[in-house]
This record gives structure tokens, sequence and C-alpha cells, in this order.
């Protein structure tokens, strides 16, 4: 009987640390998800500055932007690709130094 006893204490208690275990793991995966609405607010304005930069000149390119927005190389392609990628922006060249973009 008290076999029987502790066997059903240990699963219950077992099922109770999975759980919280569980719900934890759920809000620490929800936190990574979830957008930073500051870091899409400097994203949004660094677009709005590309596009304003592109109002009063033919092309543009990723050492340009990197120059204009003081952001790396990687981060300064993700913002022409997300211009192409809305239909404002044309990538003339393939890759390298030769890529330019125009207005769409």
């Amino acid at each position: 009987m008290k076999l029987l006893f502790g066997l059903i204490i240990g699963f219950i208690g077992g099922v109770i640390v999975v759980l919280i275990f569980r719900s934890r793991a759920r809000k620490m995966a929800e936190r990574k998800l979830a957008p930073n609405q500051k870091q899409t607010e400097i994203f949004e304005t660094h677009l709005q500055s590309i596009i304003e930069y592109m109002r009063t000149h033919l092309e543009i390119d990723n050492a340009r932007v990197e120059a204009m927005l003081q952001v790396s190389p990687s981060t300064a392609e993700r913002y022409l690709d997300t211009l192409e990628r809305r239909g404002l922006l044309v990538q003339m060249g393939k890759t390298g130094q030769s890529v330019v973009y125009r207005n769409a």
C-alpha cells in the first residue's frame, strides 16, 4: 500500500514538474518571437530614409546605405531586399559591388 501511494505521489509530482517546465519554455519562446516595437520602428524609419533618398537620386547601393544609416553590410542588404520585396526598388546586377537598386 505504501509503495502504491509513493508511486502515485511520484507520478503527480513528475507531472507538475513537466507542466512547470513546459510553461516556462513556452513563455521564453514567446519572448524570443515577439517583435521588439522599438526595433521595428527603427527598421521602418531607416526604410523611409532610403525611400526619401531615392526621390532625388537615380540609384543606391549597399555601401551608400551603410554610410547613410551607419549600419553593417548585412543590415544594409536586408533593408534593400525588403524594399525590393515590397516592390519599391529593382535590383540591377547579380552580385558584388556591381549591384545597385533603382526605383521600381
